[in-house]
């Protein structure tokens, strides 16, 4: 008897779960995380005078990128993971902003140096748990796994 007679089937291997669901959440993340940056000059309040624009400058450019990353992000999770590592730099030049452009000190725009640090956090978290699932077919240290 074959085995598609006796109603048992043949033992095939497992497929890996696919992280697909995760990492668009992920993604999503990433794109709420852009969408606040370019909102929050205007809902917080930021001036828009010199020299105190700065935060508002720094807010709208890496805003648009993490925006246009986390859609490509989105749209190719399974081979986006370079959008995933340029969003963890962005991530940390916008939590260091504060500190290097001296935001943090001025009383007028001390409130955009703390939403930078907080979201920068986020999109660097976002980005590295990303990172972390795509798995991009490499094993340990980086190496392409045998088919």
């Amino acid at each position: 008897m074959t085995p598609a007679s006796t109603g048992t089937r043949t033992s095939r291997p497992a497929r890996p779960p696919r992280a697909g669901g995760r990492l668009r959440a992920l993604g999503l993340v990433e794109l709420v995380a852009g969408l606040w940056l370019l909102a929050a000059p205007f809902v917080l309040g930021y001036p828009r005078h010199h020299p105190n624009q700065r935060a508002l400058v720094i807010d709208l450019l890496v805003g648009a990128l993490v925006t246009g990353l986390a859609t490509v992000h989105l749209l190719h999770w399974d081979t986006g993971r370079w959008a995933s590592r340029v969003d963890v730099c962005l991530g940390l030049f916008l939590a260091a902003a504060p500190a290097f452009f001296g935001y943090t000190t001025d009383p007028d725009i001390r409130h955009a140096g703390v939403n930078d640090l907080v979201t920068g956090l986020v999109v660097v978290a976002g980005a590295l748990l990303a990172l972390a699932g795509s798995g991009g077919g490499r094993g340990p240290g980086g190496l392409r796994r045998k088919a």
